[in-house]
């Protein structure tokens, strides 16, 4: 046997070692540095969600405020035919006359937790957790009362962590 090709090889499988564990430990690094990022879609999700909540309600224009209307008050999303958790909270704000409004909120309760993340008095634990998705937007839609008007509309979405 030839001790000094044994030798050589032996270099040659230490030298190959060291490249497969630099490699491996590049190919973790760089997948721990994407992986960690985190990318916050809430506000896009509470964005998607209004819109869509608007673009239903114009679309039975002219929205007529009746009894029925009233009463689906805490079925918003299936009053437009979308399907969801329920992590997320919906106001709709219509200003019928002077002082007189109409509010429909869904997931009450969850909106007064969410507000948790904006009161300056909080433990800090909490602040640093995710806030909220957050979409509010004002607009006019026609409206059917007694009769056929335009008011104003203001929407107010928050999303929850899907946590």
């Amino acid at each position: 046997m030839n001790k000094k090709a044994q030798t050589g090889e032996a270099i040659l499988m230490i030298v190959k070692l060291f490249l497969i564990m630099v490699i491996a430990f590049s190919i973790y690094f760089i997948a721990s540095l994407f992986l960690d990022y985190h990318i916050d879609t809430l506000n896009v999700e509470a964005s998607l969600l209004g819109e869509e909540i608007l673009n239903c309600l114009s679309s039975k224009e002219p929205l007529v405020i009746d009894d029925e209307f009233k009463s689906r008050q805490d079925e918003i999303k299936k009053y437009c035919g979308i399907n969801g958790g329920n992590n997320s909270y919906i106001g709709i704000n219509i200003t019928l006359a002077e002082g007189e409004y109409l509010l429909l909120e869904e997931n009450k309760e969850l909106k007064e937790s969410l507000y948790l993340y904006e009161t300056p008095y909080i433990e800090t634990s909490v602040k640093n957790s995710r806030a909220p998705g957050k979409y509010t937007k004002e607009t006019n839609i026609t409206v059917l009362t007694e009769e056929e008007e335009k008011l104003v509309l203001n929407l107010e979405i928050l999303i929850a962590n899907e946590v």
